[in-house]
């Protein structure tokens, strides 16, 4: 009787509390296809009950219990959806979720401050989608491929798109952009520069690419001046599949590539791999390069968190092109094509280089809440390798085979000059670096706080590696210099995005910089003028202080208009300060920059290149429909001690250059698309800057009066207010004209720059007793893609033809120049492949 009344009341409760539960069931499906989404996680939000959706994407969850909940449906490449409803004891409510297809979790850590946003962010920018990359990119490095967007201007060293390439930003080189990949600063820490052959065919990998244009528009890596490209890698398909590519084209050009892709495994794990292999004989004479490359990534989605891990990079071989050919060339095609070198002679077959440059990326992304979310970057990129070049211009002292050497390390003294000679000149780069990000969302906006962290350590030596006359007795691996560079980049900022209305957006950021160079354990030099043994070690920190304010505005539901104002800094480069690479011994060599001491030693806590100072000023507007854009820029850029270039190279190339004491950029942008005008699958885009850019004041001191050829017995300073700033087009313009119906693709892009100057003194040969001509003349070229699609051929699916011809009309042109020097665009071109899946 007692067991039997036990019984009674536990299954009285059990019946008690079974009523006052209820169910949840219902339907997951894709809101663009309404397709099923089979596997997606439904769930109570605070609760641990939750369901899996089957192969029609439907979901039951059982024992809920009653009153009011939010039910959440999520799936991986998908925005969560919520639901709020009100569950009844005993009864059962259904629902149905459209989940919004999105960037995968895993490229939300590079979101949200670093990318901004149409009609949000009051930031001039412009983006080349996945699409585009897909249609437009075969070989090309990045620079060629966004060449068509404001503002922007690139050019080749070997004349074809492919190796060193180089990328202007409203005028501004790529020393003065702010480029990341994944957020991930990619700018050299010592001399600035972006060497893009270390990314080989990273656009293949590659989601998106963001250009912004202005000041401070980056929180990673050097302050940006120009603007900042951040590139996007994400090639991951939720499907497994298995892409080949492969093509010919103009002067040897070849490609062949294999990615795979894993399919999303256990609803949590993602895995892409690429491996491939470009290789050309380059326009100009001896500028072959073979690029091998690579691409892994992996990610782990886990409830409230995403990891990923990316490794990339290449080991790549080319043959040197450092030089460019007088002006009178550039229209001459039996000259045009000719690679010199310092000895102005064709390079020497054993000018090659040989470099690798691994990047190790960890991106962590930790969702603490809805409100609340902790990214951590961290990365690892070491680059090495060497590059030989034609020395025979250097005689016993440059090389370090002189009689204070002879002594001092047991060779005998040479009673030659090397002669005929090749040098090595290596370097050893490691970087490391951790960027953490907190974001908190709140009433009306979002904050975000972050920081960067990165050390770089560099080992840089050169030595003989061939000569005609060598001392006796000297060591195999005699280096005739050899220092230890280093830079340590503290930066901490606050990011605050905040709707005042609905249509009202303001946005603030506060960044401090610590920057610090060091150059120690350099190998001792004998200095003639002090008659002594001496080596140059210094540290040089500089601290900035970097504010942005901006205020975006909805007028209509269709119009925006927006302003920013910023203040940005920027130290000078490692070489600008000192080029230990650059025969500082030699007694003509570039010496420190450095005030000298009555003693003859350098103060190196004065250093004479100073950081440039940025107060850019910018405000716009554009119309937004889903057929139609236009977009209207105007900028105020007024700096002081701009780093602007001398109109001379170092001994591998680089640009020399100075400071100028006031200079101004001014200008306007102009943007317009129209999508299926007339005619649906026909689309027109453009662009067009008219800009100045004037030196205000500045002056450079001269042994020779450039414009009258008259020397003078102490150097004299030549003014150069007014003059138009070497490098800066001030017009520049493109058009491309697109059209796509079922598999077929045709566009023809029309790219205009107007003309520029290679050095300061704007010299032409109507302004000078020599007729020196540094002017780069205005060019115009135009693109041709074509392409076409099937969806299936036997067992291979998208089956895809492309037919890119570059250079259409065969114009004979410079992309651009420093000093007497210009850099040939190649002829008409062309490059033909097919890729497919299975």
């Amino acid at each position: 009787m007692k067991k039997a009344l036990t019984f009674f009341l536990l299954l009285q409760i059990f019946v008690s509390f079974s009523f006052a539960q209820g169910k949840v069931k219902g339907y997951v499906f894709d809101s663009e296809t309404n397709k099923p989404l089979p596997g997606a996680n439904v769930y109570v939000e605070n609760l641990t009950i939750g369901s899996a959706t089957d192969q029609n994407g439907y979901f039951e969850i059982s024992y809920v219990p009653a009153g009011k909940i939010d039910v959440i449906a999520s799936f991986i490449g998908y925005a969560r959806q919520k639901k709020t409803v009100e569950i009844v004891p005993g009864a059962e409510v259904n629902l149905t979720f459209y989940l919004k297809p999105t960037v995968l979790p895993s490229q939300t850590v590079v979101v949200t401050a670093l990318i901004a946003t149409e009609r949000e962010s009051p930031v001039v920018f412009s983006n080349f989608e996945k699409q585009q990359i897909k249609d437009f990119y075969t070989t090309q490095d990045v620079p060629i491929l966004l060449s068509e967007l404001p503002s922007v201007l690139s050019y080749s060293w070997s004349g074809n798109g492919i190796g060193y390439n180089y990328l202007n930003l409203r005028g501004f080189d790529q020393r003065r952009i702010s480029v990341l990949v994944n957020g991930i600063p990619q700018n050299d820490p010592e001399d600035h520069g972006v060497y893009w052959l270390d990314m080989p065919d990273l656009l293949a990998s590659a989601g998106s690419v963001q250009v912004q244009r202005g000041a401070g528009s980056a929180f990673y890596g050097p302050p940006a001046i120009g603007g900042s490209v951040n590139i996007i890698t994400s090639n991951f398909s939720l499907e497994p599949k298995i892409s080949l590519f492969t093509g010919y084209g103009s002067y040897n050009t070849k490609k062949h590539s294999i990615a795979i892709n894993s399919g999303l495994i256990e609803n949590r794990y993602l895995f892409y791999s690429r491996l491939s292999y470009i290789a050309t004989d380059g326009y100009r004479e001896k500028s072959w390069a073979k690029f091998p490359a690579y691409f892994f990534s992996a990610i782990r989605y886990d409830e409230n968190m995403t990891t990923q891990i990316n490794l990339y990079g290449g080991p790549f071989e080319d043959h040197l092109v450092y030089r460019g050919i007088p002006k009178s060339w550039v229209k001459d095609k039996s000259k045009r094509r000719a690679n010199l070198n310092y000895m102005d002679v064709t390079t020497r077959d054993d000018e090659i280089e040989n470099f690798s440059q691994p990047h190790y990326e960890f991106l962590h992304e930790w969702r603490l809440s809805d409100n609340l979310v902790l990214n951590n970057t961290l990365f690892y990129i070491r680059g090495v390798g060497f590059w030989d070049m034609d020395a025979s211009w250097a005689d016993t002292i440059y090389f370090r085979l002189s009689s204070p050497y002879a002594l001092k390390y047991g060779f005998s003294t040479s009673s030659q000059n090397p002669g005929e000679a090749i040098a090595r000149y290596f370097i050893d780069l490691n970087q490391y670096g951790w960027l953490p990000r907190l974001m908190l969302k709140h009433d009306g906006g979002e904050l975000t706080i972050g920081a960067e962290f990165r050390l770089h350590r560099g080992l840089h030596w050169g030595k003989i590696v061939w000569a005609q006359n060598l001392p006796e007795r000297l060591p195999s691996d005699y280096k005739f210099y050899q220092y230890r560079g280093a830079k340590d980049i503290i930066s901490y900022y606050i990011h605050e995005f905040f709707k005042l209305k609905p249509n009202l957006k303001l946005m603030a950021s506060l960044q401090f910089v610590y920057n610090r160079y060091r150059v120690y354990n350099e190998k001792e030099f004998y200095d003639y003028d002090l008659g002594k043994w001496v080596s140059n070690e210094f540290t040089v920190p500089f601290y900035f202080l970097n504010p942005k304010i901006g205020i975006s505005y909805d007028l209509t539901k269709n119009i925006n208009i927006f302003g920013s104002f910023s203040i940005t800094s920027r130290e000078p480069s490692r070489r600008d300060l000192y080029d230990a690479s650059d025969g500082h011994w030699y007694p003509w060599g570039k010496r420190p920059n450095f005030e000298v001491r009555p003693d003859g030693s350098y103060d190196f806590t004065k250093p004479l290149v100073k950081p440039e100072r940025l107060f850019d000023l910018e405000f716009g507007g554009g119309y937004f429909s889903d057929n139609y854009k236009f977009t209207a820029n105007f900028y105020y850029m007024d700096f002081k001690d701009e780093l602007v270039k001398s109109g001379q190279l170092n001994i591998f190339g680089d640009p020399i250059v100075g400071n100028a004491e006031k200079t101004r950029h001014v200008g306007v942008e102009l943007t317009f698309e129209l999508k299926d005008l007339l005619i649906n699958g026909f689309e027109i885009s453009g662009n067009a800057t008219i800009s100045r850019n004037k030196i205000i004041k500045h002056g450079v001191y001269v042994w020779k009066n450039p414009y009258t050829g008259e020397k003078y017995s102490t150097p004299r300073r030549i003014p150069l207010d007014g003059k138009r700033i070497a490098g800066f087009p001030d017009n520049m313009a493109s058009l491309r004209i697109s059209y796509r119906k079922s598999g077929l693709f045709i566009s023809i892009l029309g790219k205009y720059v107007g003309d520029f100057y290679t050095d300061n003194f704007n010299l032409i040969p109507s302004n000078n007793v020599n007729r020196i001509d540094r002017k780069v003349d205005a060019y115009t070229v135009f693109d041709l893609t074509a392409g076409y699609k099937i969806d299936k051929v036997l067992s291979f699916k998208n089956v895809e033809l492309k037919l890119q011809v570059n250079n259409l009309f065969n114009a004979l042109y410079a992309g651009s120049g420093v000093g007497d020097e210009f850099y040939p665009g190649a002829e008409r071109n062309y490059f033909v492949g097919i890729g497919f899946e299975f």
